[in-house]
Order: C-alpha cells, then sequence, then structure tokens
C-alpha cells in the first residue's frame, strides 16, 4: 500500500467510504478481504486523479482556474508535522475561480464555510515519497 495515497482516507469522502464498508462487514455483507481492496482502489484512484489533473487543462488555463485565496478566517488551530502544514479555520471566505469556474468572466466568486481544515505539503516532497514508495498492484 502505498503510504503517501492514505492521507486521503482522512477525507471526508474517504472517512464516508471507510463507515460505509466497516457497515457493511458488520452487517456481513463484505468480506474483510474485499474491503481493504476498495480502499487500495480508492487510495489508487484518488491518487491518479489529483495527479492527472493538471494534464487535463492547457497551462494557461490551468494559472487561471486554480488561483484562489482564503479570507476573513479565524483560525482555530495549526500545526506542522513531517512538511504537513494543517489549519482549521472557521468562518471562512474562499474567493476565485477554482471555487466556483460557473462564474462569469470578470466576476470574482466567493464561497463561505463554517468550518473547514486546510492541509498543506510540498509537492515536490509529496511527489518524491510517492516515486519512492512502493505501489500496490492492482
Amino acid at each position: 500500500m502505498s503510504g503517501t495515497n492514505v492521507l486521503y482516507r482522512g477525507s471526508t469522502l474517504g472517512q464516508a467510504l471507510h463507515k460505509t464498508l466497516d457497515e457493511m462487514e458488520a452487517e456481513e455483507l463484505l468480506p474483510t478481504a474485499l474491503k481493504e481492496t476498495v480502499l487500495l482502489k480508492f487510495d489508487k484512484a484518488v491518487g491518479d486523479g489529483l495527479a492527472n489533473l493538471p494534464n487535463i487543462m492547457s497551462n494557461e488555463s490551468r494559472a487561471q482556474h486554480l488561483q484562489g485565496e482564503i479570507r476573513d478566517a479565524e483560525m482555530i488551530t495549526y500545526k506542522h508535522v513531517d512538511n504537513v502544514w494543517t489549519f482549521d479555520l472557521k468562518c471562512a471566505t474562499f474567493r476565485g475561480r477554482c471555487f466556483n469556474g460557473d462564474a462569469p468572466r470578470g466576476v470574482q466568486p466567493s464561497l463561505k464555510v463554517e468550518r473547514v481544515r486546510v492541509v498543506a505539503c510540498d509537492a515536490k516532497l509529496f511527489r518524491k515519497c510517492a516515486l519512492s514508495s512502493p505501489r500496490a498492484s492492482y
């Protein structure tokens, strides 16, 4: 199993998947071995999908669509462990096309959320770990 891709199991989607698989296992609808296979496929799909995201758009289009900022947020907690920053924010406003790509040109779209966790790591270190760790075969 790739240690770097397990990071996404902590996302809302990953947690929901894990909870559903646990419930299915408890009701004996899913064998334990199949549960691990599904989680491994989830790790691979999320990692591959995010790795291929920059290839979907041209450089100019990507630069326009991936720009954004967080404003007016109250920081609840922050930590820095193993070159990964984690910020828990309250009452944050996200601005930029990356948060609402459907907005007309020239309009600065915004998205307001009550609570959000931002996890950031150095992409160079992330890629280095992904290349050096053994990948599971599917």
